[in-house]
């Protein structure tokens, strides 16, 4: 049965005039009160049980822990639960600790000046987040509600999408929604020249340009990769990706990641997913950390060092793709430390990695395939097949 100690309690610019009796009660009869100084000032509070929550906000945290046991509220921002504080509290505390009153949200209230509905369009969070986070995104016609940090990051939003050949973007500024400081200014992204944007802020934007939107097929064009050749090229990580079938939630380790496009195009199917990326080369775990930044994801843990030392540090996977670095003793040394049900796939391009896969389907079992893949090219006024390296692939799930 739930105990509470704990009330969050969203709120907007237009302060207490959407909160339901019984949290303006938990107010009144409340110990201490943490919150924002702009939430403090919005409802004139003030006192010796009034705290201002402190920055960073983990010290917050650390301050509602102090006071566990009595009648403390938190104010936040609009709906909590909705890339709001409330996940961010209960990774400390247990759901039977607190109660939530959710206010409207800033994605409500921006929808409903925008006359967009919400299920149609993408909602996003960037005030904790760089820009590029939204890349996956960006596409032609596309409808975004994204949070933001400040009217910095609003410019850097804009000349982002600029850089990206998506200047024509239109980009809704919109200001202290709900409240009396309430505002709405519309620029495109390549014209953009606000400098008086206050907090707290939000933008609606619709994506307008002849920019490179990122397919949502699998096997994206190697162009979005960096790379210094060692990369697993388009046709063939789509059949990777295909063949480590990613559920949701789940977790892969991408051994000798190279570029790192594998991993994230697993990440790329699900935000719930997440990945361990494994490189020995430090530049090539460099070239990893810039694509992740470039396409904006999250999720992935990387690793500087050999497959077999990092390997037995890891969590345990649902799927193992080994892309560089296959021994016999790496093979053996997977398949008895990974929980039954892990999918392996593993690619080769040379003969002695090729005769491990054979000798691991002998030994265990799978699909063997071939790949050859060819490409058509010029010679003169005529044209060929220009065959890449064939790439022997073993599939199995333990």
């Amino acid at each position: 049965m739930k105990n509470p100690w704990l009330t969050i309690i969203g709120i907007g610019e237009s302060g207490l005039q959407y909160l339901a009796d019984v949290s303006q009660n938990r107010l009144e009869s409340s110990d201490i009160i943490i919150g924002p100084p702009r939430h403090l000032r919005l409802l004139g509070l003030s006192g010796s049980k009034v705290l201002e929550w402190p920055v960073p906000f983990s010290d917050g945290l650390k301050l509602l822990d102090k006071y566990r046991g009595k009648k403390v509220v938190a104010l936040v921002s609009g709906d909590p639960f909705w890339y709001g504080a409330a996940a961010t509290i209960l990774r400390k505390f247990s759901f039977d600790d607190i109660e939530v009153f959710p206010g409207p949200s800033t994605f409500g209230w921006a929808a409903a000046r925008m006359g967009w509905s919400i299920e149609d369009i993408s909602c996003v969070g960037l005030h904790a987040k760089p820009v590029e986070h939204i890349r996956s995104l960006i596409a032609p016609k596309r409808k975004i509600l994204a949070l933001m940090r400040d009217g910095d990051q609003v410019k850097s939003l804009a000349h982002y999408l600029s850089k990206l050949g998506f200047g024509q973007t239109k980009i809704h500024v919109l200001e202290a929604l709900g409240g009396n400081n309430e505002r709405i200014r519309e620029i495109a992204a390549e014209e953009y020249n606000l400098v008086d944007v206050k907090h707290p802020v939000c933008v609606a934007i619709c994506v307008d340009g002849l920019g490179s939107a990122i397919p949502l097929s699998t096997g994206i064009d190697d162009k979005f990769f960096e790379n210094d050749g060692q990369i697993t090229k388009s046709q063939i990580r789509a059949l990777t990706i295909t063949a480590l079938a990613p559920q949701y939630g789940q977790h892969l380790w991408d051994l000798g990641a190279g570029s790192g496009s594998v991993s994230i195009e697993w990440l790329m199917r699900d935000k719930s997913l997440y990945a361990t990326a494994v490189e020995r080369d430090p530049s090539r775990c460099a070239i990893i950390e810039q694509n992740v930044k470039n396409l904006g994801l999250d999720n992935l843990s990387l690793h500087n060092g050999s497959n077999m030392e990092v390997i037995m540090t890891l969590k345990p996977p649902h799927a193992v793709f080994v892309g560089g670095g296959l021994t016999k003793e790496l093979m053996k040394k997977l398949w008895a430390i990974v929980p039954r049900k892990t999918r392996f796939v593993a690619n080769s391009v040379t003969l002695e990695t090729e005769t491990i896969l054979q000798d691991a389907r002998n030994e265990y079992g799978g699909n063997l395939i071939r790949f050859d893949i060819s490409t058509a090219r010029a010679i003169g006024s005529k044209n060929l097949w220009q065959p890449a390296y064939p790439i022997t692939q073993w599939s199995i799930e333990k």
